[in-house]
């Protein structure tokens, strides 16, 4: 008998994955912070910050599948995704800003998710304005995701968005962070205050070092950006085979990846910029997976969590 593939695990195999790998990975950062999240920030988050950062991560890993699925990149019962957010999110690093982080990976996986659905309709001007409004939460949350925000020029050449789309998108991106200034306002701050604010976090450099990884972290940094790599030369990835929807759609994640990387080099980035680069690591990641063999996709599925345990206890 031959072993299931992870490709075909249920959805509530998927939700109990990610549940455990959050849930353990906080408690962990809270009771033993690696010294680059003890570096960030002294004071671990209360328990009940904890839970709703997990239900929130939830809802982005749900998200991130749900987009991988819509664009055609996934089956419908592929919920391979799922578990591979969470791999990502907290599988080297736990943010000890979980809240703030577990929001923007939320608003940035919603985003997606919307743009993604935009294209097999191109005139829709409600998906591209909560897009944009989803973006700028984002930055409001963590305003290091400000560089997702090029998302929106981007999608012009991919999708493409008219004019009046791309008003609509950069009103919405404005739109809450006119609302908390306002807020502040009306509370006694300086109107502008949220902008100062934002710009502080940019600008001053967090005591956060990356690495030297131990042994477990580096394979699993290592295995999961070889699964990446792998995507174009596996399975039905040549161009001519992939539908324009789904080839949009990897183009959109693509760039989310790169956008992603791009802020670790603003200095006030942290290690809460993991949770977002998560949304589209785990939608490339899941549709390299669902293109490989059964004999190498279940190897390397079980392999990363195997490595996230070791690294998890016992580094």
């Amino acid at each position: 008998m031959q072993p299931v593939s992870v490709t075909r695990q249920s959805g509530f195999m998927a939700m109990m994955t990610v549940i455990a790998i959050l849930a353990v990975s906080y408690v962990r950062m809270s009771l033993s912070p690696h010294a680059a999240e003890a570096a960030e920030c002294p004071f671990p988050p209360r328990p009940l910050e904890i839970a709703a950062a997990v239900l929130l991560s939830c809802c982005a890993a749900m998200a991130a599948c749900r987009t991988a699925i819509t664009a055609g990149m996934l089956k419908s019962f592929d919920t391979t995704a799922i578990p591979l957010f969470g791999i990502v999110a907290v599988g080297i690093y736990a943010s000890p800003y979980a809240l703030n982080a577990s929001a923007a990976a939320l608003c940035t996986a919603m985003a997606l998710l919307l743009l993604v659905r935009n294209i097999p309709r191109p005139d829709e001007k409600a998906s591209v304005f909560f897009a944009g409004m989803l973006l700028g939460g984002a930055v409001a949350f963590y305003p290091p995701t400000v560089t997702l925000s090029l998302l929106i020029p981007i999608s012009i050449v991919i999708l493409p968005l008219s004019p009046r789309q791309c008003l609509l998108a950069a009103t919405g991106w404005v739109l809450p962070l006119l609302a908390a200034s306002y807020v502040n306002w009306y509370a006694g701050a300086e109107f502008g205050a949220l902008a100062s604010n934002i710009w502080e976090m940019l600008a001053t450099r967090r005591p956060t070092e990356f690495g030297p990884f131990p042994f477990a972290a580096t394979a699993l940094v290592a295995a999961f950006a070889a699964t990446l790599a792998a995507g174009p030369f596996v399975g039905r990835a040549g161009r001519s085979k992939m539908l324009i929807k789904e080839r949009k759609a990897i183009g959109m994640a693509v760039s989310a990846m790169v956008l992603s990387l791009a802020a670790f080099a603003i200095p006030g980035c942290g290690t809460a910029m993991l949770n977002t680069a998560a949304c589209p690591a785990a939608i490339l990641a899941a549709t390299s997976l669902s293109r490989m063999p059964r004999k190498v996709s279940n190897p390397v599925y079980w392999g990363m969590l195997i490595l996230f345990v070791v690294h998890l206890f016992f580094e």
